[in-house]
């Protein structure tokens, strides 16, 4: 196995009655100094595993979390996080399937869509050109 695998395994295994302790970390259940790294460590894995990591990392719940992130990421000016978390919502977003059992996913990415829309929005002046 390789190092990406090992790590999504990780943080995507799940307990009966437990969810999986990637979203749990986001959420800053653990300690809210670990989401930035958390965030990190699985755009790594996105970034350098391939498609099925990412799928797994969707399907923990991660996404939920991720969107928050972003969300206060973009209302406080934190450019650098809400640029992870841009990143991850595009390599796990593509992942998710409707329907599937992450509940709020679907709903999370509508927000993120439409937030991102705003941002762009923003960006142009009267004329339509991009400042």
């Amino acid at each position: 196995l390789d190092a990406c695998t090992m790590a999504c395994d990780v943080l995507t295994a799940t307990k009966p009655g437990q969810g999986a302790l990637l979203p749990t970390v986001l959420i800053g259940a653990i300690g809210e100094s670990l989401i930035v790294p958390t965030l990190r460590l699985s755009l790594a894995i996105c970034h350098y595993g391939n498609i099925d990591l990412c799928g797994e990392l969707s399907q923990s719940g991660m996404l939920v979390p991720v969107g928050d992130i972003l969300q206060r990421a973009l209302a406080s000016s934190d450019q650098y996080t809400f640029s992870v978390a841009v990143v991850l919502v595009k390599f796990c977003g593509q992942c998710t399937v409707v329907g599937s059992s992450a509940n709020g996913t679907v709903e999370t990415l509508k927000n993120v869509i439409n937030a991102l829309s705003c941002v762009l929005a923003l960006s142009e002046n009267e004329n339509g050109s991009v400042m």
